[in-house]
């Protein structure tokens, strides 16, 4: 009769396969053990950034990972990633202009001059990037006269104290508080208004669809002069596709591309407002397998980028990020005839860092990296010594089993003890 335990309904004797159970227990302490390898194995390739920098956008890091620059350019010049939110607070404020600053500062850039019109812009972009060497042209005479004309029009006495305000703010440009809590003044807005319309009057110039025209150079070398300060977070990425066939949408808009150079080329400029000696032009090969190359106009390059600039074909260039303002769509002669590559212009936020310039630790502070195979010997024997343990218990206590078995089946009972007596007497007498 077989005695059910009370948990779970089964026999209370040993099985007969028993071995077959002990057996099954050491395939899972093996597979716990090649589980415990794994983990060891992906905890030490996690400690490389390597792996898994390529599923982050290096743009939101704050810092641009592009540290060695070609001989033409300031490295240890401070990014301005301060004055992007700044410069984004002005956007908000240009789109909530008044109809009449907007008139005014339209009225105001079309009486200047195409030179003087380049030397407001960059004034007041040194204004609002908040520099001390921010200086009024000598062409606020031409101003001063085009506001007493507007003053002139029958206007109410509100209108004319726009034009007492607007005075205030060509005279002087004084270092801006760049603190995002303080408001903008009423002062501040006419500037902002003026740079707005000086800006739209560069972007009227751009002939789209075409080679470079003498017109494109206005807002290229201001859009240069601004890409310092780009946008550090929130920045669309786009590829070249949308950016052919929406011009309009995107147009001076600030855009983020990616890609693989496939030609560079380095640009010297003329005598220019914004003191522009040179700038490099990258030819990038979207990585998505779209056969349109995108151009990216830069100020400055990272020393892995300039090395490669006098071959004519490059195979497996450099991966780039590229933020910036989108300019225009370029014509160009490709293999299959005349084709257009959009431009945009900025700097690059990412790039793969020269081997001569990657920091190393002390030698003191260098730790040797271990061996994967060490690992996994290490992984394989702490398995086997954990499962030699587990036999070993096993074994001890299947023993003490046993012995507790024996020696119960050799206790006999009082009565079988009696009659084992009586019967030796019976033999004794006969």
């Amino acid at each position: 009769m077989r005695i059910p335990s009370q948990l779970n309904r089964e026999s209370l004797y040993r099985q007969k396969n028993q071995r077959q159970s002990s057996t099954e227990n050491y395939r899972r302490i093996i597979r716990l053990c090649l589980g415990l390898a794994l983990v060891l194995l992906v905890m030490k390739q996690a400690a490389k950034p390597g792996v898994y920098q390529v599923f982050f956008d290096p743009s939101d890091s704050g810092q641009p990972l592009v540290r060695p620059l070609n001989a033409g350019s300031d490295p240890s010049k401070p990014a301005s990633a301060q004055l992007s939110p700044v410069m984004m607070r002005d956007i908000e404020s240009a789109s909530n202009l008044s109809l009449s600053e907007r008139e005014i500062g339209e009225k105001l850039a079309t009486s200047l001059q195409q030179s003087d019109q380049q030397l407001w812009l960059k004034s007041l972009l040194e204004w609002q990037a908040g520099k001390d060497n921010a200086s009024v042209p000598s062409s606020v005479e031409s101003l001063r006269e085009e506001l007493e004309n507007i003053s002139k029009l029958p206007t109410d006495a509100q209108e004319e104290n726009q034009v007492e305000i607007w005075l205030q703010a060509i005279d002087t440009l004084p270092p801006r508080n760049l603190d995002l809590s303080t408001p903008d003044t009423p002062v501040d807005l006419k500037r902002i208004a003026l740079l707005t319309a000086l800006d739209n009057q560069a972007t009227s110039r751009v002939v789209d669809g075409s080679v470079w025209r003498s017109g494109d150079f206005d807002s290229l070398y201001s859009f240069l002069y601004q890409s310092p300060q780009a946008p550090r977070q929130n920045t669309p990425r786009l590829g070249v596709l949308p950016l052919l066939q929406q011009p309009q949408i995107y147009r001076n808009q600030w855009v983020q591309i990616k890609g693989e150079v496939a030609r560079v080329d380095r640009v010297e400029t003329p005598d220019n407002p914004y003191e522009i000696q040179e700038y490099w032009q990258i030819w990038l090969r979207p990585l998505n397998g779209t056969n349109r190359p995108m151009v990216a106009i830069v100020p400055q390059i990272p020393k892995v980028v300039y090395e490669i600039e006098d071959k004519s074909s490059i195979e497996n260039g450099p991966e780039l990020v590229v933020t910036g303002r989108y300019l225009k769509r370029l014509s160009y002669q490709s293999g299959i005839g005349a084709d257009l590559a959009p431009v945009i212009v900025g700097e690059i936020r990412s790039a793969p860092l020269h081997p001569s310039v990657a920091t190393k630790l002390p030698a003191a502070a260098e730790s040797p990296p271990i061996p994967v195979l060490w690992i996994t010997l290490f992984a394989i024997g702490l398995g086997l010594a954990v499962s030699l343990l587990i036999m070993w218990n096993t074994e001890k206590a299947a023993k003490k089993t046993r012995n507790l078995r024996l020696k119960q089946n050799q206790k006999t009972l009082p009565e079988l003890s009696w009659i084992d007596h009586s019967n030796q007497q019976a033999h004794s007498r006969e």
